[in-house]
């Protein structure tokens, strides 16, 4: 059959069908990339809500377990009149499983540290026998005793360097990046970083043996590393050796009074301040870990 007159005839040739074949491939191909990448988000999107979820169950668990904390505490509170390492609330939360993960945890008594911010107590001679047991803490650590001057420069209230070791304001402003002094307690132990006369060094050895706390504290004999009860007297009453045998013959359950830690150190009371000695304890840290799926928590709570 002919065409008709004055229709347009169009022919394809070879060269024609191979420029349609690759734009439909070209086509294909951008489909399925499209595709793979649709595909690809919505995995990631599925797997970070998981995640999110995971997280957040892990946190309340955490929660649980701090309450739980609190209510050993509690118990124990009840329970007897002193604070020692033989007592349920020192023994542990060895990893339990529960529900969805894992969780474990330990009780610490915070008071058997130096509490650093005891420097600025009010009680004057509260304040002097800190200073003192500072300065042991400092030498026992290669550092000279008077850089606990430097120490309580940084906590109280008033701008005036003490001597001849006391830093003030004047002190950092010079440094890079500059910065003053807190002039208030302490929030963490990390703040001696910033203290001058305070190396990584120093404080590396100091940190398992001091603590922040929010009021002046006294030092729990029952709990209480051999660093810290060296410090509570001179060297040649109470050096680190005579330490390390108390905290070794004392056992879990500790002693029953001060008076009692006081004979087993064959200490006097013109050796120590007997008065700011304890065998019980108000302040605890709890540290807590939950691991549900791929969440985890870590939880510090005082």
């Amino acid at each position: 059959m002919r065409p008709a007159m004055g229709a347009t005839v169009w022919r394809i040739g070879q060269g024609d069908r191979g420029v349609a074949l690759l734009v439909v491939l070209l086509i294909t191909g951008l489909a399925t990339v499209l595709a793979v990448a649709l595909v690809s988000s919505q995995q990631l999107e599925i797997r970070r809500t998981a995640n999110v979820l995971d997280s957040g169950q892990a946190f309340w668990l955490a929660r649980g377990v701090e309450d739980f904390a609190i209510q050993v505490l509690v118990q124990d509170k009840k329970d007897g009149k002193t604070d020692n390492l033989g007592e349920n609330w020192a023994q542990g939360l060895f990893p339990t499983q529960v529900e969805g993960g894992v969780v474990s945890g330990n009780l610490e008594d915070m008071q058997g540290r130096f509490n650093l911010n005891n420097l600025a107590a009010k009680n004057v001679p509260f304040r002097d026998a800190t200073r003192k047991q500072m300065g042991r803490l400092l030498q026992h650590c290669e550092v000279d005793a008077e850089v606990a001057q430097a120490v309580e420069d940084w906590i109280d209230a008033d701008i005036d360097p003490q001597f001849p070791a006391g830093a003030e304001d004047e002190s950092y402003s010079g440094r890079e990046p500059a910065y003053r002094t807190a002039n208030r307690y302490m929030a963490s132990p990390s703040e001696l970083l910033l203290v001058n006369g305070i190396s990584p060094e120093a404080f590396r050895c100091l940190e398992p043996l001091v603590c922040t706390l929010p009021d002046a504290s006294y030092i729990n004999v029952n709990t209480a590393p051999a660093g810290v009860l060296a410090a509570l007297a001179e060297e040649d009453r109470l050096g680190i050796t005579v330490a390390q045998e108390l905290v070794e013959n004392r056992g879990e359950a500790g002693y029953a009074s001060v008076a009692d830690f006081l004979k087993a150190a064959n200490l006097k009371a013109a050796d120590v301040s007997q008065e700011f000695l304890s065998v019980s304890s108000d302040y605890f840290l709890a540290h807590i870990n939950v691991q549900v799926g791929n969440g985890t928590v870590y939880l510090k709570s005082l």
